[in-house]
């Protein structure tokens, strides 16, 4: 939660914001989500040599989208 500070300096005001530091658990947890999202298809491919049909590749586009956007909230935050 972030606290506020109002100064008054002589005929200036000023806001001071502190915001206090998450923990980054969430943060790593959602990384960590969106990487086993990304690599999981690319792995059950390698490992049960299903051959790539149209299903397949959709199911991967609809993984790495997903973990995509896992990712971006990673960076974001």
């Amino acid at each position: 939660m972030a606290e506020y500070k109002i100064e008054n300096q002589g005929d200036k005001i000023c806001l001071t914001i502190l915001n206090c530091r998450q923990s980054g658990c969430a943060t790593y947890f959602i990384g960590i989500t969106g990487l086993f999202i990304f690599l999981l298809p690319i792995v059950i491919i390698i490992i049960l040599s299903i051959e790539v049909s149209f299903g397949t590749m959709l199911v991967c586009l609809v993984a790495w989208l997903i973990s995509g956007y896992l990712f971006r909230l990673f960076l974001w935050n």
